[in-house]
C-alpha cells in the first residue's frame, strides 16, 4: 500500500530534521568553544551568549577577548544590524581615541543609546563638542574650582562620613559601603555642580528620587547595547518594559535640574564673583566673546535646555565614576591587608590635624599633604586598572579604515572598547595582570610610574581625556586617607560582590562591611 504524506506530516518531518541538524551543529560548536572565539550561532548570531551571560557580561566579554587575541567581530542576529567590533588592544585604543580621533566620532547611534544625556559633552561631536570642551575647561580650571573640590570633600568627610562610620561601628551595624560612597559622591557632586547639598548621606539613608532615576537610566543604556536597536526602539515607542521606566526617570532628572536652575537664577546676581559651582560659572560665561562661538549657538548655550544636558552630564560623571572607584578600591583593599598596611605606613609620615565634629576628634589630612603620596596614588590606579569606573567605551567609524589589529572598518561600524578587559589581559599587563599590585605603578627610584593613557584608560585618552582627572584623584585621596586612618573596614564573610548591569561599574549587591575605630597606629 502506497503511503501518502499529508502537509502536516511533511512540515513536522522538515521541522524535526532541521532541529536535529541544528542540535548536531550546536554540539559540534560547543565541543570547540573552549579553544575558539565566541560562538556565532545560525540566525541568532553571538547574541545568545551575551543574553545567557548578561549577569557576568564584563567577565564573559573578557574571556572572549582573551580567546580571540584582544579583538573580535561580534555578529548579531541576522538582519538586525547588530554587528560591531569588540576590542581591548591598546594599539587600537591609541588609533581610535588618539592618532585617528577625527575618524572615530561618537556617532548618531551613540547619541541614541545615551539619549537621556541630550546634547551634553559626552554625546556630541565636531563644533558642538569643541565649544563645550572649552566651556568645561573654563569652568573646571577656574582658579577657585580645584581648591573648592578639596575643601568641600574634606568638609563632607568630617561632618558626615566619619560620624556615620563611628555610629555604625559603635552599634555593630552592617554598612553598605558602596551605597555610602554613591551617596557621598552624589552630595559632593551636587555641591560642585549646583551649589547645593541634598544631604542624601545620612544615618537613615533616605530615598532620593534623582539617584534612583540615574541608576534606572544607566541600566537601560547598557541594555540597549545588548539588544537589537529595532527591538529597544520599538519598546521605547510603545512605552513598555525598561524603556517605559527610563522615560519616567528622564522626567525625574529634568525636574531636578529645572528646580536647581530656577533656584540659581532667582539667587544669582549678574557676574557674581562669589559664584563657584559649575552652574553659576556656566551662566556667567561671556559667550558673546568666548572662543568664536557662532551666534546661533550662543542662544542655545544660554538656554535652560542646554544647562539641563550639561549639568546632568556632570552629575552623571562625578557621582558614578568616583563613587564606584572608591567602592572597588575598598573591595580589593580589604582582600589585601598588606596593601592597607603600606598605605597606613605612608600616611603615618604625613602631618595630620585634629578636627572636632559631634564631640569627636578625627585625624584629617590637608589636601596638599597627601597630594604627592606615591603608594596611595599607585593603589588607586591599580584598583581602577582592575575595576575601571566606566568599563566600556563606544565609538563609530566615519570612514573606511584598518585597525592596528588587522580588522577592516567600514563607515558606520560601531566599536566597543572594553577597558575592563584590557586590565585583565596578560599581553597588556603581564602574567600577574589579575593581581592587585600597586608596586607595578612605582619605578625603581620610588617615583610614580606613568603608563600611556591608551594603556590605562580609566580617564580616557586623546582629545577627550577627562578634564577632571587630577581633581578626581584629589577627592579620592582625601576620602580614602581619612577613612582608613580613622577606621578599620572589614568585609562581611560570604557576601558576594559583583558588578551590576549598568553603564558604570556599580555593585549589584553592595559592599557589606563592619567598621571599627582605630585607636592607635604605630610604625
Amino acid at each position: 500500500m502506497e503511503m501518502v504524506w499529508a502537509w502536516p506530516e511533511i512540515l513536522f518531518s522538515i521541522l524535526i530534521t532541521t532541529f536535529l541538524i541544528f542540535v548536531i551543529y550546536l554540539l559540534s560548536r560547543m565541543i570547540n568553544e573552549a579553544q575558539t572565539a565566541p560562538v556565532n550561532w545560525p540566525v541568532i548570531g553571538m547574541l545568545a551568549g551575551v543574553i545567557a551571560n548578561r549577569h557576568r557580561l564584563l567577565d564573559y566579554t573578557t574571556a572572549n577577548l582573551r580567546k580571540s587575541g584582544c579583538t573580535y567581530v561580534f555578529k548579531g542576529p541576522w538582519f538586525s544590524g547588530m554587528n560591531f567590533i569588540v576590542t581591548c588592544d591598546p594599539a587600537n585604543a591609541n588609533h581610535i581615541f588618539n592618532t585617528h580621533f577625527a575618524d572615530y566620532p561618537k556617532g548618531d547611534d551613540f547619541k541614541e543609546f545615551f539619549d537621556p544625556l541630550g546634547d551634553g559633552i559626552f554625546n556630541v561631536d565636531d563644533d558642538l563638542w569643541r565649544h563645550q570642551r572649552r566651556m568645561a575647561q573654563a569652568g573646571l580650571h577656574n582658579t577657585k574650582f580645584p581648591s573648592l573640590i578639596a575643601k568641600w570633600s574634606k568638609e563632607k568627610v568630617v561632618s558626615t562620613v566619619l560620624p556615620l562610620l563611628d555610629a555604625m561601628g559603635s552599634s555593630d551595624r552592617v554598612l553598605d559601603l558602596h551605597d555610602m560612597f554613591m551617596r557621598l559622591t552624589f552630595d559632593i557632586t551636587c555641591h560642585l555642580v549646583f551649589g547645593i547639598d541634598p544631604c542624601s548621606l545620612a544615618l537613615d539613608f533616605p530615598t532620593v528620587p534623582i539617584v534612583a532615576a540615574l541608576e534606572e537610566i544607566e541600566e537601560v543604556i547598557l541594555l540597549r547595547h545588548i539588544e537589537p536597536m529595532f527591538w529597544w526602539k520599538l519598546k521605547r515607542a510603545l512605552g513598555i518594559g525598561k524603556e517605559k521606566g527610563v522615560v519616567m526617570a528622564k522626567e525625574v532628572a529634568r525636574l531636578f535640574t529645572a528646580q536647581c536652575i530656577a533656584k540659581k537664577k532667582r539667587e544669582q546676581h549678574p557676574q557674581d564673583q562669589n559664584s563657584s559651582d559649575l552652574l553659576s560659572l556656566y551662566m556667567d560665561l561671556d559667550l558673546d566673546n568666548h572662543n568664536n562661538i557662532e551666534s546661533g549657538l550662543v542662544d542655545y548655550f544660554r538656554s535652560d535646555e542646554f544647562l539641563h544636558d550639561a549639568m546632568l552630564t556632570f552629575l552623571f560623571a562625578g557621582r558614578d565614576t568616583i563613587g564606584s572607584g572608591l567602592s572597588w578600591f575598598f573591595h580589593v583593599l580589604m582582600a589585601n591587608p598588606e596593601v592597607e598596611k603600606k598605605i597606613l605606613k605612608e600616611l603615618s609620615r604625613v602631618r595630620w590635624l585634629l578636627c572636632e565634629e559631634h564631640s569627636s576628634w578625627w585625624k584629617m589630612f590637608e589636601p596638599d599633604e597627601i597630594d604627592d603620596l606615591v603608594y596611595l596614588h599607585a593603589a588607586l590606579c591599580e584598583a581602577m586598572r582592575l575595576f575601571p569606573p566606566v568599563p566600556l567605551n563606544h565609538k563609530s567609524a566615519s570612514k573606511e579604515d584598518v585597525l592596528p589589529s588587522g580588522q577592516r572598518v567600514q563607515p558606520g561600524t560601531m566599536i566597543i572598547y572594553s577597558i575592563y578587559s584590557a586590565g585583565r589581559m596578560e599581553r597588556v599587563w603581564g602574567k600577574d595582570c589579575l593581581q592587585f599590585k600597586p608596586e607595578r605603578w612605582i619605578s625603581d627610584d620610588g617615583k610614580l610610574k606613568r603608563e600611556p593613557s591608551y594603556k590605562f584608560l580609566a580617564f580616557h585618552c586623546g582629545p577627550r581625556m577627562c578634564l577632571g582627572k587630577d581633581m578626581a584623584f584629589t577627592q579620592m585621596k582625601i576620602i580614602v586617607a581619612s577613612i582608613i586612618y580613622n577606621f578599620h573596614v572589614e568585609a562581611i564573610k560570604g557576601h558576594i560582590v559583583e558588578p551590576k548591569l549598568s553603564v558604570t561599574l556599580q555593585m549589584k549587591n553592595g559592599l557589606m562591611v563592619n567598621v571599627r575605630k582605630r585607636e592607635k597606629i604605630t610604625y
